[in-house]
């Protein structure tokens, strides 16, 4: 019998402030980051909106608790430079495959 840890979904939120060009030129660093948190599959998915509401970002997060998806957002350079204005982290109870990139 394979024993797997339990790992729980998350959605955390981003919420954006104005300086959308400091953020552009930070892009491809926190990009760079959350990319290279596929490869163990704790950032599961991660994009910003698309529409006109206000800017932001979802990413889903797989941990196996709160305090490590935390550590997420702690170290996600738009964060540590002050680029995002609040985040709220929520636990997803989602379901279904997700689709091939």
């Amino acid at each position: 019998m394979v024993c797997h840890q339990h790992v729980t979904t998350y959605a955390l939120l981003y919420r954006y402030d104005d300086r959308t060009d400091e953020r552009e030129a930070l892009r491809p660093a926190h990009r760079a980051y959350l990319s290279g948190l596929t490869e163990p599959s704790v950032a599961v998915a991660f994009a910003r909106w698309a529409d006109d509401g206000d800017p932001g970002a979802l990413i889903v997060i797989s941990a196996p608790s709160r305090e490590d998806a935390l550590a997420v957002p702690a170290a996600d350079p738009y964060v540590t430079s002050g680029l995002v204005s609040s985040y709220e982290l929520r636990e997803w109870p989602a379901v279904g495959p997700w689709p091939s990139a």
